[in-house]
């Protein structure tokens, strides 16, 4: 299962930074919100890959131990990552 995980601020929204480019769209990220930082932790315990963008997003994967800082990149000042599961 792929898990997008946006903060709701950042949403619809796009950013580049040279050739690089990240962008937000809500066909891709939807409309479903998650305001509680530990669901979002449950729900990637089922998940083989994510997509994450924003602050609040990203603490919660560092905090769940899915990611850790060093795989945090940025553009324009919004951080983001992407994790696979191995199995």
């Amino acid at each position: 299962m792929v898990l997008a995980a946006c903060d709701v601020e950042l949403l619809g929204k796009r950013w580049k930074d040279g050739k690089r480019r990240l962008s937000s769209p809500k066909s891709f990220y939807c409309d479903e919100t998650t305001p509680d930082p530990d669901e979002l932790v449950n729900i990637m315990e089922t998940c083989t890959q994510a997509n994450v963008i924003g602050e609040h997003a990203i603490k919660a994967f560092i905090t769940g131990g899915f990611i850790n800082s060093d795989s945090v990149y940025k553009i324009e000042g919004v951080p983001y990552a992407i994790f696979v599961r191995m199995i």
